[in-house]
């Protein structure tokens, strides 16, 4: 049902899409009607909901506190998997029926969200979809720093987002909700929001944040020179000891796992300090963590763009730097 859609030209710009998630509980329907809430009123609005359960009863929620919005509801069933291809089925029919100007995803607290995205973003979606901020509601009175990282799908969903949002700040402790900011600081790649939230705040800077930017240390993305390459960064620490480098590269851009292996493992101890990187391998994206020669690769959920930093001392000449950028760029995978 979407292989032409794009060539029927059904809007003039492509329909920013905002993934609302989080874990069970965490407020991701709340959070929803509080948007609609402060919505423009002339903007129509698309929001497509999943619910694990056979009877849906956020839509309902959702579809009391607004009028116009036009609601799909996808019950008995976890978008990320089993219903992979119901979800292309009703976002081709949202996007056809209703032209909306935004489109809202919240799908179970249950699934991995990197899989929505790679549906957003597949061939034919993503000539009419562009996916702004993926925005990931922790909830503080439920949560803690050790509780996300015992579950997968809770770390993968807050490392996969370009908003953190701290919920229920009103109701938590002031510990509870400085524990989960300083994870939130801690996650890799840097997010560019981090914000504390109670019940009726929105700020429009949530929604507009563009999921395809390169963020945190990096800076914003330079002028395209290439089809792959975003950016390239160089820093000089104050005391002018420990300098870093860096580049983006776009989502697109394929590298070779084992050539990448091969370029950390020859990291010289001497001069490196310490090197980490997230890079698309095929279908999978892998963080990379370098130091003091050891090496840990391990799967992550981050699918904005390829990244890596290198922190190093004086002694790595501007040769040697070349010479790693060059490294770096020969990984890639000729398409």
């Amino acid at each position: 049902m979407t292989a032409n859609l794009a060539t029927k030209n059904l809007v003039d710009k492509k329909i920013p899409v905002n993934l609302i998630t989080g874990a069970l509980g965490s407020g991701k329907t709340t959070f929803i009607q509080d948007l609609l809430a402060q919505k423009p009123h002339h903007e129509f609005w698309a929001i497509l909901i999943n619910e694990f359960g056979e009877i849906g009863i956020d839509a309902e929620i959702v579809n009391d506190s607004n009028a116009n919005i036009a609601i799909k509801d996808i019950p008995g069933g976890c978008i990320c998997c089993s219903a992979k291809l119901t979800l292309k089925v009703s976002l081709t029919e949202l996007i056809r029926n209703h032209r909306p100007y935004r489109l809202i995803i919240e799908p179970t607290g249950l699934g991995h969200p990197e899989k929505i995205i790679d549906i957003v973003q597949d061939e034919d979606l993503s000539k009419v979809l562009t996916l702004n901020s993926n925005i990931c509601l922790l909830d503080s009175i439920q949560q803690t720093p050790c509780s996300i990282n015992q579950s997968l799908i809770q770390k993968d969903t807050a490392l996969l987002a370009d908003v953190v949002l701290i919920n229920k700040v009103e109701s938590a402790s002031t510990e509870s909700v400085k524990a989960l900011v300083e994870f939130a600081k801690g996650l890799y790649p840097a997010k560019p929001i981090i914000a504390e939230r109670k019940r009726g705040d929105v700020q429009t800077k949530w929604l507009e944040e563009l999921h395809t930017q390169s963020h945190g240390s990096f800076g914003s993305p330079a002028h395209n020179h290439s089809h792959t390459h975003i950016h390239q960064h160089n820093h000089h620490a104050h005391d002018n000891e420990i300098q870093s480098m860096g580049e983006v590269f776009l989502a697109e851009t394929v590298f070779d796992w084992k050539k990448l292996v091969e370029v950390f493992e020859s990291l010289p101890k001497d001069s490196v300090i310490r090197a980490k990187g997230v890079f698309r391998v095929g279908k999978m994206w892998q963080l990379y963590q370098w130091v003091g020669g050891n090496l840990t690769r391990e799967p992550i959920a981050h699918r904005r763009d390829s990244r890596y930093e290198v922190l190093y001392n004086q002694s790595l000449n501007e040769s040697a730097l070349e010479g790693l950028q060059k490294q770096i760029q020969l990984a890639i995978k000729s398409s």
